[in-house]
C-alpha cells in the first residue's frame, strides 16, 4: 500500500455550506484505491451554544405554524459537525459518501467500488477529491483525508 495523496484541512464555522476541492494526480494506472477519511469532533460539547444553533435553525427553515408549537429545543440535541466527500475521476464524476460517520474508508476499483461510487479502475491522471463541508458548528473542525495505491495481492479493509 503506497500514499497517494494525503490531506489535513482544518475548518471553520465560516466554511459550512462549502466545497473545497483537492487535486491529486495518479502517475499510473493500479487495481484499487482506498481512501480513508475522517473528521473531528463531531459533535459541539457547549450546550448553550448548541441551543441557540437550534433556535436560529428553527427560525430560519422551519415553517411558522411549526414554530408556534415548538417547545423543547433539547430534542435535537446533540447538534453535529456534517463533512462527507465526493471523488471525481479523469472521466469525470464517481461518486460520493454523504455519510454521517466521522471516520470512513472507501475502495474504488473496476469490479466493484463502496457504496455511493460507481466501479473504475483508478486511471493515471488528474483526479479530485471534494470535500462538502455541510455544517461546521464547533470552533474548529479537523478533516484529514489520504489515498491510497493498492496493488492486487493486499487485503481490503
Amino acid at each position: 500500500m503506497k500514499i497517494i495523496f494525503e490531506k489535513e484541512i482544518i475548518l471553520h464555522p465560516e466554511n459550512s455550506k462549502t466545497n473545497i476541492y483537492l487535486p491529486f494526480k495518479v502517475e499510473t494506472s493500479f487495481d484499487r484505491m482506498e481512501i480513508h477519511f475522517s473528521y473531528a469532533p463531531k459533535k459541539l460539547d457547549d450546550e448553550a451554544l448548541s441551543l441557540k444553533y437550534i433556535d436560529s435553525g428553527m427560525e430560519k427553515y422551519a415553517p411558522g405554524a411549526y414554530r408556534s408549537g415548538y417547545q423543547n429545543s433539547e430534542e435535537f440535541l446533540p447538534v453535529l459537525n456534517l463533512v462527507t466527500l465526493s471523488l471525481d475521476s479523469p472521466e469525470g464524476y464517481l461518486g460520493c459518501a454523504h455519510r454521517h460517520e466521522p471516520e470512513q474508508i472507501h475502495i474504488i476499483s473496476e469490479k466493484s467500488s463502496f457504496p455511493g461510487f460507481m466501479p473504475q479502475k483508478p486511471v493515471n491522471g488528474d483526479w479530485r477529491a471534494v470535500v462538502n463541508v455541510h455544517a461546521v458548528v464547533t470552533e474548529t473542525c479537523t478533516c484529514r483525508l489520504k489515498i491510497f495505491n493498492m496493488d492486487g495481492s493486499e487485503v481490503l479493509l
